[in-house]
């Protein structure tokens, strides 16, 4: 159940439990306090029942959240700190952590989604039922972009809850992805829908080893008359050609060794021409 607050600048919370009743029975005590404008009851993947403030059935639909995914192009610096307090009042649990968070920045690491989306499933997929009571999703809109988290009381949660939690935090401290195959799904998508500078940057790393420019200017323009999903097709292969040469950058967008690069160079054209369209020549 998601909960979307009456002050356009507070942060929305969703809660989690096993089955409708439960939420909404949360969503009736909230009722009560008057805080949020409508509730959001989510049945399979894009089925809601929307609800009013005053907890009554207004509406059905079958797509409310595409304001809430758009990623942010610009630089934007969070104070975490800030998310936290926010976090605590709006769950009213004072001893609530953020366990994991992702910025909706186009230029924050891939590492930071795919950790998410497994933090997420290892903590509510797999929690014990009383457990998923101390579980909250919180989306703040304090900055331009937008800050999820995925928050707890540990301290309230079962013994099997908090050692999955303490089974990835050295890998959320490292910032490294927690599983693999996830990540390098992640990355891939990334590449394709935020990265397009940097692929092609790849693209002339590649090609400068054959010392070519006309070689270049011919892959680079056709490179944008390659359908989407055949650059989505790419991108992963490329990911896993990659996989043992991706750099983790910290807060920033993770890249290949470019060393390696170089060494696959010949591999890697090979892979673009396999996705060049029909009847255009790879070179000039």
């Amino acid at each position: 159940m998601q909960a979307v607050p009456k002050d356009p600048k507070g942060a929305d919370v969703t809660v989690y439990r096993n089955s409708a009743k439960e939420a909404i029975a949360w969503k009736d005590q909230e009722v009560v306090n008057d805080r949020y404008s409508y509730f959001l009851l989510r049945h399979g993947d894009r089925a809601w029942d929307v609800y009013g403030s005053d907890g009554k059935i207004d509406s059905y639909c079958t797509d409310v959240v595409g304001s809430h995914v758009q990623e942010y192009f610009g630089e934007e610096t969070v104070d975490m700190e800030a998310i936290l307090e926010e976090a605590k009042a709006s769950t009213f649990e004072h001893r609530v952590k953020i366990i994991s968070h992702v910025e909706n920045i186009a230029s924050v690491p891939a590492t930071l989604h795919a950790n998410f989306a497994q933090v997420m499933r290892r903590l509510v997929l797999d929690a014990p039922p009383s457990d998923l009571h101390h579980i909250y999703l919180v989306d703040s809109r304090q900055y331009k972009c937008r800050v999820v988290s995925v928050c707890a009381n540990l301290a309230r949660m079962s013994l099997t809850s908090q050692n999955a939690y303490l089974d990835v935090h050295l890998q959320l401290k490292s910032n490294l992805p927690i599983q693999a195959d996830h990540h390098l799904d992640t990355l891939a998508s990334r590449l394709l829908e935020f990265r397009s500078e940097y692929v092609a940057k790849v693209i002339e790393v590649c090609c400068a080893q054959k010392q070519d420019p006309e070689l270049e200017a011919s892959f680079k323009l056709r490179w944008h008359l390659v359908a989407k999903e055949h650059r989505h097709a790419f991108c992963h292969r490329l990911t896993r050609l990659m996989a043992d040469a991706i750099e983790f950058n910290g807060v920033k967008p993770e890249t290949f060794a470019e060393p390696a690069l170089m060494v696959r160079s010949l591999e890697i054209l090979d892979l673009i021409r396999g996705f060049l369209p029909t009847g255009v020549k790879n070179t000039p």
